[in-house]
């Protein structure tokens, strides 16, 4: 599982903490197992992870080995010159014994990313 939110100017709140909700997040994208798609949702305002969703896009996913590459539109974001982003992965097994458990990144906060062109 792969899930990332998205919020593009102007920001709204903050996460409230690692994986937990985020009120002012904009979109979500993500895939589930092996799938060679995924899905751009954006989301109710102000309503964070329990917002209901309208899918926006669905984009390809290439993988190679361990690697994982996708593209979604920027248009599909509003055309944002920069948005800030937080990532979460997970294996099917939730047992870290059998290398399940959840991943996230950055571990507290979010990442800013500035688009080119």
């Amino acid at each position: 599982m792969l899930l990332i939110a998205v919020d593009v100017p102007p920001l709204g709140p903050s996460p409230v903490m690692p994986g937990g909700e985020w009120p002012g997040v904009n979109f979500a994208l993500g895939t589930h197992g092996p799938a060679r798609t995924g899905t751009l949702v954006r989301l109710e305002p102000g309503a964070g992870n329990q917002a209901g969703s309208t899918p926006v896009a669905r984009f390809a996913i290439h993988t190679s080995g361990a690697t994982l590459t996708f593209t979604v539109p920027r248009r599909a974001l509003g055309s944002p010159r920069w948005f800030v982003f937080s990532v979460a992965a997970a294996r099917e097994s939730a047992n870290r014994g059998n290398g399940g458990g959840l991943d996230l990144v950055p571990g507290r906060g979010t990442l800013r990313y500035v688009l080119r062109g």
